[in-house]
């Protein structure tokens, strides 16, 4: 890499990190270019090097996140505890790696389209993790299925939005959820060998 990129990926790299200060406590129509520019000390035209507006910012960080997410599709997963541990940590390792993000783009007031999209994504990836085929099951029973997996990616969202849990909580939670049951989990049922099984708890 030359100079002139190293330079040039850096502008990019403050550019987004001025616009997510403000994109965490600002809509997203209040926030201009000039206030970007300001805050990197950098020329509009520099700007437009990089993105077309505020909106393209916004765009490039989902696209990132979500694209980090639909990359867990390539994991080859089977019934083997071994793979249930894999598709558990790859989950884990996505939400770390993203965390700054998920909470604010999944606001469903900011950016509705988006959090439909990421959600439904979410749902097949623990499916696939979790060996749940929703084309086997009867209609009522897919139903049943998918709404009670949405409710729990709720929680999640929620629960760490709120600082109750952090993703390693989340991880055994729904590794759980998913293998042994909400009651036994929320109980206490799962034993310390089979937190460690997990490989993330």
């Amino acid at each position: 890499m030359t100079k002139y990129e190293s330079v040039k990926m850096e502008t990019k790299k403050r550019i987004v990190r001025e616009f997510w200060k403000l994109y965490k406590i600002r809509k997203i129509e209040k926030i201009t270019v000039k206030n970007i520019t300001d805050a990197c000390g950098i020329y509009r035209t520099t700007f437009y090097l990089h993105f077309s507006d505020v909106y393209a910012i916004r765009e490039m960080i989902e696209e990132d996140v979500l694209t980090d997410l639909k990359n867990l599709r390539e994991m080859n997963l089977d019934t083997t505890e071994e793979d249930y541990r894999r598709g558990a940590e790859a989950l884990y390792l996505h939400f770390r790696k993203n965390q700054e993000y998920l909470h604010i783009l999944l606001d469903e007031k900011r950016h509705p389209e988006f959090s439909k999209i990421y959600k439904e994504e979410l749902i097949g990836q623990m499916c696939r993790t979790y060996q749940v085929d929703m084309a086997d099951m009867d209609q009522k029973t897919c139903l049943v299925v998918k709404k009670t997996i949405q409710l729990f990616v709720e929680l999640f969202l929620n629960w760490t939005a709120s600082g109750l849990l952090n993703w390693e909580d989340i991880i055994c939670i729904i590794d759980g959820y998913m293998k042994n049951g909400i009651i036994d989990t929320l109980l206490g049922g799962i034993s310390r060998e089979k937190k460690e099984s997990s490989g993330v708890c």
